[in-house]
């Protein structure tokens, strides 16, 4: 299963994105194009919103959303 997440902040070689309850540390993180960019790193708030940290291997990778493999 994937979800489709859009990015809320972004600092350096970390991103900030709102998931569901699905996702896991360590998730595989995708770019739209299906090349795999990242992982999720921590996942913290509320269970009802949580969100996830994503470290990312290209410090120069842009894009407003990124698939996460659940």
């Amino acid at each position: 299963m994937t979800e489709t997440v859009s990015i809320v902040a972004r600092k350096g070689d970390e991103l900030l994105v709102h998931v569901s309850e699905c996702i896991k540390i360590n998730s595989r993180v995708l770019s739209i194009t299906g090349k795999e960019v990242g992982k999720v790193i921590r996942i913290m708030g509320p269970t009802t919103n949580p969100s996830a940290l994503i470290k990312v291997r290209d410090t120069g990778f842009d894009a407003k959303e990124v698939v996460i493999k659940c």
